[in-house]
């Protein structure tokens, strides 16, 4: 670890968890220093060397039976400040929420199995899963908010939620995110026993898809009827 010997560092507390990890907020040493990369020893060292920076981010006093956070981030983003290395950890940390932006879009909505013959039916497809990809991470989202329950109407408009209670009698009518998320689940199928598992993907994808076609035929009707 002598080349990693930092330059400059920083404590900082960051909220999450890992994949399989309960959340936790983890507080983290970071350091950062620009290093040199030369080519292979095998070719003779041919070719030009590279210049980058590496922070590393490692978690300390780890709590027992959960593995320690620790980040080797090669960048070419300025680490002149603590506010330069802070923000490329952060930007790390949106990976998970990415990477399950793209589990929604891919395993969701099955959009390698529809095989769309051409690249404007591709995107048109992708525009309208993108959409529905992004409301599912909203609500999911705010179904594990640590410190406080999201009222379900800050992730869904009024239109999904009088639907939504039309579809499922038992919600309440003050219902929260967690709440919303698992009746859209059982509109795709989701059992939702006291011991099951989250709902999946496929699973709330299949549930938001039955809403959101009986929010067409609810938004229809009141336009049919004059009342919108």
């Amino acid at each position: 670890m002598s080349i990693f010997r930092p330059s400059r560092w920083a404590e900082q507390e960051f909220g999450g968890a890992e994949l399989g990890q309960k959340q936790r907020t983890a507080v983290l040493t970071i350091r950062a220093r620009s290093i040199t990369i030369y080519p292979p020893s095998h070719v003779n060292r041919q070719g030009d060397s590279l210049t980058l920076s590496i922070v590393v981010a490692k978690e300390e006093s780890t709590p027992p039976k959960c593995e320690p956070i620790c980040w080797y981030l090669l960048t070419r983003e300025p680490i002149e400040t603590e506010v330069d290395v802070l923000a490329v950890v952060r930007a790390y940390q949106a990976r998970w929420i990415i990477e399950e932006f793209h589990m929604g879009v891919k395993t969701g909505c099955a959009m390698e199995e529809r095989q769309l013959q051409t690249r404007q039916a591709l995107e048109n497809f992708l525009a309208i899963a993108s959409v529905m990809a992004c409301q599912l991470l909203c609500l999911r989202h705010a179904t594990r908010a640590a410190d406080t329950e999201i009222p379900a109407d800050k992730v869904l408009t009024s239109e999904q939620l009088h639907v939504l209670h039309a579809l499922q009698p038992k919600l309440k009518p003050d219902c929260n995110a967690f709440d919303a998320l698992r009746a859209i689940a059982r509109l795709g199928g989701y059992i939702g026993s006291r011991n099951a598992r989250p709902p999946g993907w496929r699973t709330l994808w299949g549930g938001l898809q039955t809403l959101m076609m009986a929010e067409m035929g609810y938004i229809a009707a009141l336009a049919k009827t004059g009342q919108r």
